[in-house]
């Protein structure tokens, strides 16, 4: 009998110990999951989000187009022959010797077809057949200014002094800003670049031309730039500045 008690008295001790373990065992509260499952949500959205900036701001590449006008005509002056040359290269030079302009090109582009607008960016480019400097080892210096359009390459000398006299004015009374527009070079040089946005901005008529100018008259250096005729001659590169996609 007393057997049959102590019997009775473990069942229910393990009874009681199994309902207690049911209870601490239930299932967890819905809305403790569903706050958990929401921030996984937002760290996921944040970890995007930042490495959409991310790729930003590593560089990537924005297409903008960009139009290369070639020149419509071109010739270079000697000043010293009197003489005005039609040729495959556009000869700019300066020679302490000769303290007018030895030899200067002269180079017109039509914009007509071209729409400029106030974010446009030009530059005139050219690409130089030989280049050589003085033995005192300096580097050359050639500038570029817009001028007058009323010349063709058939123009004689006479026509074409006449229509760059202003500018020579200006040139030999120091007036103008070389800083602004002008290209230093030496014999590894084979590719130049002058920035021209505000002339293209500031255009009276379809055509605009420029001239090319060798400033350091105290060291002799030459020049010579593919012309028109030789396939490869100067260009203007306009485009637009690129806008970023984050404001």
């Amino acid at each position: 009998m007393k057997f049959e008690l102590i019997l009775l008295a473990l069942l229910t001790f393990i009874c009681l110990s199994c309902a207690e373990m049911a209870e601490m065992t239930e299932t967890p509260d819905m809305s403790d999951a569903a706050e958990a499952a929401e921030m996984t949500t937002k760290i996921e959205t944040t970890e995007t989000s930042e490495t959409s900036e991310t790729a930003e701001m590593t560089g990537t590449p924005k297409t903008v187009e960009t139009i290369a006008l070639p020149a419509i005509e071109d010739v270079y002056l000697n000043f010293v022959e009197g003489k005005v040359y039609n040729a495959d290269m556009l000869r700019c030079e300066m020679d302490p010797l000769n303290k007018t302009w030895p030899v200067t090109p002269l180079i017109k582009f039509n914009l007509s077809s071209i729409d400029v607008t106030e974010d446009a960016i030009g530059i005139l480019v050219l690409k130089a057949d030989s280049v050589q400097t003085g033995a005192g080892g300096g580097p050359g210096t050639i500038a570029l200014f817009p001028t007058e359009s009323n010349w063709t390459d058939e123009s004689d000398f006479a026509t074409l002094s006449f229509a760059l006299a202003p500018l020579i004015d200006n040139l030999d009374t120091g007036d103008l800003d070389y800083a602004k527009t002008s290209v230093r070079f030496d014999n590894d040089d084979d590719i130049f670049a002058f920035e021209v946005s505000k002339h293209l901005k500031n255009k009276t008529s379809e055509d605009i031309s420029f001239i090319l100018v060798a400033i350091n008259d105290d060291l002799k250096y030459r020049a010579d730039f593919l012309s028109t005729e030789s396939g490869d001659g100067p260009h203007l590169l306009i485009t637009a500045y690129p806008i970023s996609d984050i404001r």
